[in-house]
């Protein structure tokens, strides 16, 4: 076992990038850099790890522009990945910032630019420089706000998606990352608000690093986080089992729900399951209330749906035995103008347009009875009433232009690609 004072290795890197994987042939990666010790020592050794196995790395930095000298640091982060060479991009989170929750709102700013600018220039893997102390501080917030199994799993090695989030370093404590840079030479920038303590992140780093009354170590923690990830991993495959035996799921959205292989699940699984399936439907990206969910799993299991309920922005309703669940209609905005050529519509759909339908005033919202009624006899495909209202239409000044899923568009018009494409996929 390396001391903490050891220089991570070339070797040793490799094998937690292979854990994180898989990757294609000669990779391109992103790292999110700001200029601090781990995402500093994470961006020096996977440009030796890209160069390794023939890919290429990009270093992004996020300017919150929330301290006076943030893009003068910015700037020497550029300086020295101009000096070794390694392509580098500042991206400013620009606009207002908000008087509460300002912590909150730059994760979210930062994880936005940078997942955007990787899915702008096709970059399918991020890697963040999240260490053994980055873990344990989010054990113990998570277990503060008395989070269950998945949260306090705390972060996952990687995360799917698009570009999927790896986090290699998640085993390393931060000393290591340090005595790296030693070994390199290298200075690094140490930012003010990862030490103050009226931060919750700090306050637990803090805790963690300090002798605590517990003798709650980065070392001890990261033991319970693996242990209850495996858990976690063990629940998943059996979540996977049970939708892939019950479930059919339709390009368009709706999805069919058998109970009888279902039931046959433990009580906990078919609670993920089902919790899971709802999130596809109604494009959410956050689980139920656990006794809302709880009700419906009952209802379902007993035959007391009787004419439907509602939960997630979905509609459940039995059909011939099973169950049927769809978009709630009545949760859809009813309309929004179009102002970019790719976007998601009702979190559910990604559409892209041509840059002459974009740059027009052009509406989209769901395919009510109405609208449905204007291109029917000009549609090629018939869809079922009750799925026609949760679907994309656009529309302008002089009428319907398209409906993707029905076939019909607007001659001179080319036909929008829509896909569904919901933040938290069935499988």
């Amino acid at each position: 076992m390396p001391s903490d004072e050891t220089p991570l290795e070339a070797a040793e890197f490799a094998a937690l990038m292979a854990a994180a994987g898989p990757f294609e042939e000669a990779p391109h990666v992103a790292v999110a850099l700001s200029g601090g010790p781990d995402s500093l020592a994470l961006t020096f050794i996977l440009a030796a790890w890209c160069a390794e196995t023939g890919g290429c790395l990009t270093a992004l930095t996020v300017d919150h522009a929330l301290r006076p000298a943030s893009a003068a640091e910015a700037r020497q982060v550029a300086a020295w990945m101009a000096g070794r060479r390694i392509p580098h991009v500042i991206l400013p989170w620009e606009g207002e910032k908000p008087a509460t929750g300002l912590m909150a709102a730059a994760r979210e700013a930062r994880y936005a630019l940078l997942d955007h600018w990787c899915r702008e220039n096709g970059v399918l893997h991020l890697a963040l420089g999240h260490q053994r102390e980055d873990q344990a501080a989010t054990f113990l917030m998570r277990l503060k706000r008395g989070s269950g199994l998945d949260g306090l799993s705390a972060m996952p090695h990687a995360t799917e998606g698009f570009p999927r989030h790896l986090r290699p370093l998640l085993d390393i404590p931060r000393a290591r990352l340090k005595a790296t840079l030693r070994a390199l030479s290298h200075d690094w920038i140490e930012d003010p608000s990862n030490s103050n303590p009226a931060f919750e992140r700090s306050a637990a780093t803090e805790f963690v690093a300090n002798a605590n009354p517990l003798a709650l170590t980065a070392a001890r923690i990261a033991l319970a986080v693996k242990s209850l990830a495996r858990a976690r991993t063990a629940i998943e495959e059996g979540v996977a089992a049970a939708l892939a035996a019950s479930v059919t799921l339709s390009p368009l959205g709706p999805a069919l729900l058998d109970p009888a292989p279902f039931a046959r699940h433990p009580e906990e699984v078919r609670l993920r399951a089902l919790a899971h399936l709802l999130m596809t439907v109604g494009g959410e990206a956050y689980t139920p209330r656990l006794e809302r969910l709880e009700r419906l799993l009952c209802a379902i299991e007993t035959g007391a749906l009787r004419h439907g309920r509602t939960l997630a922005g979905c509609r459940i309703r039995p059909e011939d035995g099973k169950i049927r669940l769809l978009r709630e209609a009545a949760a859809i905005a009813p309309q929004t103008v179009i102002d970019k050529t790719d976007f998601r519509w009702d979190r559910r759909f990604r559409l892209s347009l041509s840059p002459a339908l974009a740059a027009g005033t052009t509406f989209i919202g769901p395919l009510t009875p109405e609208r449905w009624r204007e291109i029917r006899e000009d549609a090629p495909t018939t869809l079922p009433a009750l799925l026609r209202p949760t679907l994309p239409v656009l529309w302008d000044e002089n009428g319907i232009v398209a409906a993707p899923f029905t076939g019909y568009c607007r001659e001179g018009v080319t036909m929008p690609q829509a896909v569904f494409a919901p933040p938290r996929p069935l499988t």
